[in-house]
Order: structure tokens, then C-alpha cells, then sequence
């Protein structure tokens, strides 16, 4: 008889156990996020309800999941952070897709060990005050669809390593001191809609490659004193723009006629430069070229 019930109790535990062990390493990553959390010290007094596993869930701009693992971290606009971002432990964080920390004074290098967050998806640290490079860790990041780092102090080159990251729909490196010339290998990047390298220090000419991003709707590389040589005719390729801008650079010579075969594009402006010759015949509702 107590060979039977054992039997019995075994045939009752066995289909329990991988539930709980799951459950066992869902709490575990709940803890390590919490924990995370409150030493980042970004929520101040509310840090102190980190001894509740779920409590950090409830904190303003922390989004969980059912499972209560963190997927999403959005401090509100102007939160102040200010240097603790090297307070947080990124590789605490298996199941983070979306990082929004614009607007929080954020300042120094941006930490290296951001490209431990490898389900990320969006990543958005613009209009905060970061200075050095792109750390290489950001190739890491193949699930990035949004990239945006605008409005900050960094004054590197844009890392080639960028072309990797092939599941980019945007990128935003406007308004920031990157120098040098355009990598070529953005013209990996063919899932690309919107491109923004305006308000920097480029220079060299538009490299060829970049005539290949045929899913391209809006293309900015305005407000690059440095940059110029000729437009060449592949500009054509970019069927799909609806916006471009190339205002306020030094290209030269004379405008490529395949420019008239953009039907998609709404507004062109060409101001600022050194184009001479005739304007092709295009249809778009806006133009500014001088």
C-alpha cells in the first residue's frame, strides 16, 4: 500500500515541478530588476518599497509584464536623473524592449553596458547632455527598431558598426558634433524610413551606399557646412522619399534631372548651397533651392 501511494504522489508532483520552477526564476529576475531599481536611485523615497518584489511596477514610467519582469523603463520627461545612468545595471534587465530616458539631464559618457539589453527595440536618450562616442556595445542591440541620440554633446564619428543593426526603421543623430564622413555602411540599413544626421560636422561627400535605403520617406542631412561635392543622379533610387533635406551644406554643381522622378516627395530644400544650372522638373508642393 505505501508502494502505491507513492506512486500517487509522484504522479501528482511530477507535472507541478517545471511550473514551479519557472515561477522560482520568474521571481528571482523580479527581484534582480527591483533590486536594480532601487539602486539606481532614480526614484528616490519610492525605492524603499523595493522589498516587495512588485511594488517596483507601480513606479512612474516602469511598465511589466504578466509576469511582472520589467519591459519597459520611461522616467517622465525632465526627471532629473543627471549622472546616475552609470548607477544602473543594464544586465539586470533580460526582458527590457523599450528605454526612454530623453529630457533627464543626462551627462558623461553613455555607458558601455547598455549593450547588454538584448531584447531592446527602442532606444531613445535624446535632448539630455551625453558627450564622447556611441559606445561599439550598441551592435549588440540587433533587435533595435528606433534609435534616437539627438540633441546631445557627442562629438565622435558614427560607429560603421551601426550598418549591423539591420532592424533599424529610425535613426536620429541630429544636433549632436559627429565628424568625419557618412559611413557607407548605412546603406545596410535597407528597413530604414527616417534618417537624421542634420546639425553636425560631417564632411566629405554623400556616399553612394546611401542610395540603396529604396524605404527611405524622410532623409535629413541639412546643416553640414563641411559636406558637399556633387549630388549624383542614384539620388533617384530614393523613390519612396517624401521629405529631404540637404539646406545649408556645400554641394556643388549642377542638380541631377533624376531628382524629377521623386513623385513621392512633398518638400525639397536644396537653400544654401552651390548647385548652378536649371531646376528639373519635379511635382512636389514644396521647393527651396538658391
Amino acid at each position: 500500500m505505501d508502494v502505491v501511494c507513492s506512486g500517487v504522489v509522484l504522479l501528482m508532483i511530477l507535472p507541478i515541478a517545471p511550473v514551479a520552477v519557472a515561477a522560482a526564476k520568474e521571481s528571482a529576475v523580479n527581484l534582480l530588476e527591483a533590486e536594480a531599481l532601487r539602486k539606481s536611485g532614480w526614484w528616490g523615497d519610492s525605492s524603499a518599497t523595493a522589498t516587495n518584489i512588485s511594488a517596483h511596477c507601480q513606479w512612474p514610467g516602469i511598465v511589466c509584464n504578466d509576469a511582472g519582469s520589467v519591459t519597459e523603463i520611461l522616467p517622465p520627461y525632465d526627471y532629473k536623473i543627471g549622472d546616475k545612468l552609470r548607477n544602473l545595471s543594464f544586465s539586470s534587465f533580460p526582458n527590457l524592449v523599450r528605454l526612454d530616458l530623453s529630457g533627464n539631464g543626462l551627462y558623461g559618457a553613455i555607458p558601455h553596458q547598455i549593450g547588454a539589453l538584448s531584447k531592446l527595440t527602442y532606444l531613445n536618450l535624446s535632448s539630455n547632455r551625453f558627450q564622447g562616442e556611441l559606445p561599439s556595445s550598441l551592435i549588440n542591440l540587433t533587435q533595435l527598431a528606433h534609435l534616437n541620440v539627438s540633441f546631445n554633446w557627442i562629438d565622435s564619428l558614427i560607429p560603421p558598426g551601426i550598418g549591423k543593426l539591420t532592424n533599424l526603421v529610425t535613426l536620429d543623430l541630429s544636433h549632436n558634433s559627429f565628424g568625419g564622413r557618412i559611413p557607407p555602411t548605412l546603406g545596410q540599413l535597407s528597413n530604414l524610413t527616417f534618417l537624421d544626421l542634420s546639425n553636425n560636422i560631417l564632411s566629405g561627400t554623400i556616399p553612394s551606399a546611401l542610395f540603396n535605403l529604396t524605404n527611405l520617406f524622410r532623409l535629413y542631412i541639412h546643416s553640414n557646412p563641411s559636406m558637399g561635392g556633387f549630388l549624383p543622379k542614384e539620388i533617384g533610387n530614393l523613390k519612396s522619399l517624401v521629405e529631404l533635406d540637404l539646406s545649408y551644406s556645400g554641394f556643388s554643381g549642377s542638380i541631377p534631372p533624376t531628382l524629377g522622378q521623386l513623385s513621392n516627395l512633398d518638400s525639397l530644400d536644396l537653400s544654401n548651397n552651390h548647385f548652378n544650372g536649371t531646376i528639373p522638373s519635379v511635382s512636389f508642393l514644396q521647393l527651396f533651392a538658391a
